[in-house]
């Protein structure tokens, strides 16, 4: 079989999976579970396999006694990010989430994602998120943006009252302007809609 033409090192299809080492898999498999509705494909007292979509993994557990905490300010990966796929998607899976215990330790909207931080048991960082750009290109032209520039973290939001606005029937692109969640916090709160099923 030939190769294909052309020089250089090749750009990877997909980023494929991720593993975690811990002291205590059994807690962290249980998390991974519930936190992203995920089946177990293979568990040995080494290493388990799990899977929330087409792959045969996406994450696993490696199981080391000696493994210790690492410190927030440890070299190496900060965090990893799962997107979904609408404002709806991301808040109804937040609802899901704290009706089972786990809520997110801060929420921020960077202005081309907004996004909700989690932490596993083991203090491994979450991110989950939604685009607030149907094209990649606007995306990156917003990073390239002076405002960008001067704040790439951008301005935390309560998940709550972004839950009541979406609820209230807010437009869901307007929600997820950076600049709109400035100014959430003078405005008037939006009541408390009635109970109802968030639609993705």
């Amino acid at each position: 079989m030939a190769f294909k033409t052309g020089s250089g090192v090749g750009r990877p299809s997909e980023l494929a999976h991720l593993v975690l080492r811990s002291n205590n898999p059994e807690r962290l498999v249980d998390f991974y579970k519930r936190f992203l509705s995920a089946r177990v494909v293979h568990t040995s007292s080494l290493i388990t396999f799990l899977t929330w979509d087409h792959e045969h993994h996406r994450l696993a557990i490696l199981n080391d006694p000696t493994a210790t905490p690492r410190p927030d300010n440890a070299c190496g990966m900060d965090h990893f990010a799962l997107a979904f796929s609408s404002l709806g998607e991301l808040l109804q899976n937040y609802r899901a989430r704290k009706e089972l215990g786990i809520e997110p330790a801060y929420c921020v909207n960077h202005g081309m994602s907004t996004s909700m931080y989690y932490r596993d048991p083991d203090g491994n960082k979450i991110e989950t998120q939604v685009d607030a750009f149907e094209k990649p290109e606007d995306a990156i032209k917003f990073m390239e943006s002076l405002e960008f520039g001067r704040d790439p973290r951008g301005p935390p939001f309560d998940p709550e009252e972004f839950l009541r606005r979406f609820e209230a029937g807010e437009d869901e692109k307007v929600l997820m302007q950076r600049g709109y969640v400035e100014s959430m916090s003078s405005q008037p709160k939006v009541p408390a809609a009635a109970p109802a099923k968030v639609s993705a």
